[in-house]
Formats: structure tokens, sequence, C-alpha cells
């Protein structure tokens, strides 16, 4: 379980991933799969999909051009990956986590299209984490 950090939108959000080590690992990155979903109709993040797939590089499901961003066998570990998902996947600005945003971060246009997608997005998030996080955190944890 990962919480999430002060100051998101993701902010007392408690999310539960999966993780499976295959018989390749620590040559091949562990299987990291998002069970907080709501049964598949929440997407919490550009990079955290309804069906659960997490989008990093570290991981392999997403392809980085920069080798240092993938994963390395001799240097990188699950801490690794669990404190890229904090920080690198729920941050403040969620929006930018989607590529081609990023490069908008700076210009006129990327503020006030920040401004009015966040207040959307963010309230989006918050609302969906109310209602379906931590219903389904109470069902696991009771069993039902």
């Amino acid at each position: 379980m990962i919480t999430g950090p002060v100051d998101t939108p993701y902010s007392l959000g408690c999310f539960i991933f999966d993780i499976y080590f295959p018989s390749s690992y620590p040559y091949n990155p562990p299987l990291v799969k998002l069970i907080t979903t709501g049964n598949g109709t929440v997407r919490f993040n550009p990079n955290l999909y309804s069906d659960g797939k997490v989008c990093l590089s570290l991981l392999g499901t997403w392809h980085a051009g920069d080798a240092s961003e993938k994963w390395n066998a001799g240097k990188s570990t699950l801490h690794q990956v669990l404190v890229s998902i904090q920080s690198m996947i729920l941050t403040s600005d969620p929006m930018f986590n989607e590529p081609g945003y990023d490069g908008m971060r700076e210009t006129e246009d990327g503020k006030v299209s920040m401004i009015l997608n966040s207040v959307l997005y963010l309230s989006s998030i918050g609302l969906k984490l109310t209602l379906k996080s931590m219903i389904c955190h109470i069902s696991f944890i009771c069993g039902g």
C-alpha cells in the first residue's frame, strides 16, 4: 500500500498494489498492478490505468529515451519502484504526467489550460478518491 503524498490530489488516499517477482528478478523488474481501481472503473492518473497497469519506465511499461530511467539489474530495487510511484506518478500536477503536456507547463496557454483543467481534474480525482478508494479498501479488508 502506498499513501498519497501531502499537498497532492492523492493526499490521504490509500493505493493498494499487487507486486509479483518473476523468476527473472532481479534481472528484470517486478510486475506491478494497481488494485485500487474501483473494480476497473476509475483511472486516477494518466500513468495509472483503470485495468491496473502502472505506466513507469523503470518497470518497462513506458519507453523512455534515457537509459538511466530503465531497470538496471545491478542497481534498481523495489524501494526505487515504490518511491518512483509515490513521487513521480502521485504528483500535485498529474495532468503533466501525460506525454506531450509537460512541454506546455511554462507557456501562457499551458498555464491557463493547467488552471482550468486542474480544477476539473483534481476535483474529479478528489471525488473519486472519496467515493471509491476507501469503500474499496474497507471491502477488501473486511472481506466483503
